[in-house]
């Protein structure tokens, strides 16, 4: 059923620009300014009921281009009107396609709203609280990650020019008995010339147990003879950019057991709402971390969005770019480059540890290779294979079984 009234929001920081269009005549009805504060949306709501006290008679779009828009649009959500995230690169076309060669924020929210008339949309459905925060742990822990690895190439860098022959020793720069030797000696003197009972309180201390005497002795040895700089600039930086990595790697762990508890939380909402007797775990699935298991979940958000696999597919971009044009078809198209960056990236990770640590998806993964497939290509296939187990077992609440969800496409391509 089409609505009586599109509605589009052109967003920005302090202020909305808002376009009120009548389908059934493609008129504009009234375009207003919505200032980004209680008083506006107030009244914002109370223009929106002038026309129309039925909430499902209007569908209200944007662009989901960031974050300016939230405020606004979960508010309208929580109230019941329909809500659509307009793809922006669409919204540019269908704007040029108009011949307009202005651009104001009135003339784009006017735009949008006649791309909203003539265009049959999905709303988008409200996103459960638990989702919603292990989406945010997920992607703010990413994001972590990127900046810890430009942390670590900065303490990598100091090392190898206050005491380059310790990086071999020390291995990983990020672990913690690496941090901690660099937290307490940050300069090529002060490890040689400090006690070795004191390197070795340290060492131990930060590897539990695993290391003693004889790597604080190896440390100390390398200080005295490395043809590492004494410069107490140098030093200084160490010691800041090391502290800066603890407090990063401590705020890194303590997200990913947020996420673990959050993962077995929406877990046990997703058995409760299938009515199961025996609620879904990690071994629902044949493989995955609370991490990466999480982060789909958290994007996937209601299983029961997706009408199929295929559209889980291609929301995720994780199917092939179709190109025809009359008689002309690239028999084998390129990997689609949209979709969501998030799951692409934990999905590859997937793909590759279940080839490695899963029998059937590695005998899967050996026979595709001696058939002639491309390894990149089969791990893409292994994707799509874990995807559509992922959607079965939300779909009906059963585990991972190879037998169900492996053994019969292996049959078929083996044939």
């Amino acid at each position: 059923m089409s609505p009586t009234y599109t509605v589009a929001v052109d967003l920005s920081k302090y202020k909305h620009t808002a376009t009120i269009l009548d389908t059934s005549t493609g008129d504009v009805c009234k375009t207003v300014t919505v200032p980004v504060n209680l008083a506006g949306f107030q009244q914002f709501e109370s223009t929106l009921e002038a026309f129309s006290s039925k909430p499902t008679d209007f569908i209200i779009g944007c662009e989901a281009t960031g974050h300016y828009g939230e405020t606004l649009l979960r508010r309208l959500q929580d109230h019941g009107y329909p809500i659509v995230r307009m793809n922006p690169a669409q919204v540019v076309q269908f704007r040029r396609g108009l011949g307009r060669h202005a651009k104001t924020d009135a003339l784009d929210a006017d735009a949008m709203a006649k791309q909203l008339a003539v265009t049959e949309w999905i709303p988008e459905q409200s996103v459960h609280e638990t989702a919603r925060r292990l989406q945010s742990l997920t992607r703010l822990r990413l994001n972590f990650v990127e900046e810890q690895s430009r942390w670590i190439n900065r303490v990598r860098g100091l090392v190898n020019q206050i005491y380059p022959e310790l990086e071999p020793l020390l291995k990983k720069v990020a672990s913690p008995t690496s941090l901690a030797v660099l937290t307490h000696f940050p300069s090529r003197l002060l490890l040689a010339h400090s006690s070795l009972d004191d390197i070795t309180a340290v060492v131990k201390k930060a590897s539990r147990g695993g290391k003693g005497e004889i790597f604080a002795l190896r440390l100390q040895q390398i200080a005295q003879t490395s043809v590492g700089l004494d410069d107490c600039w140098l030093e200084t930086e160490l010691r800041l950019v090391t502290s800066q990595l603890v407090a990063l790697s401590a705020n890194i762990k303590q997200i990913e057991r947020d996420i673990q508890a959050l993962t077995r939380r929406i877990l046990a909402e997703y058995s409760l709402a299938l009515d199961l007797e025996k609620p879904l775990t990690l071994k629902a699935f044949p493989c995955g971390s609370y991490l990466t298991i999480g982060t789909l979940l958290s994007e996937i958000g209601d299983i029961g969005r997706f009408k199929s696999l295929k559209h889980l597919l291609s929301y995720f971009g994780w199917c092939p770019n179709t190109q025809e044009s009359g008689m002309s078809t690239v028999a084998h198209p390129r990997m689609s480059r949209r979709g969501n960056r998030f799951v692409r990236r934990i999905l590859w990770m997937m793909s590759i540890s279940a080839v490695r640590w899963v029998p059937e998806y590695r005998t899967y993964f050996n026979m595709r290779v001696d058939m002639g497939k491309s390894k990149m290509k089969t791990l893409v296939a292994v994707g799509r294979k874990l995807l559509s187990v992922v959607y079965a077992v939300l779909r009906t609440g059963r585990p991972y079984d190879e037998n169900r969800y492996l053994r019969q496409p292996i049959v078929a391509l083996a044939a």
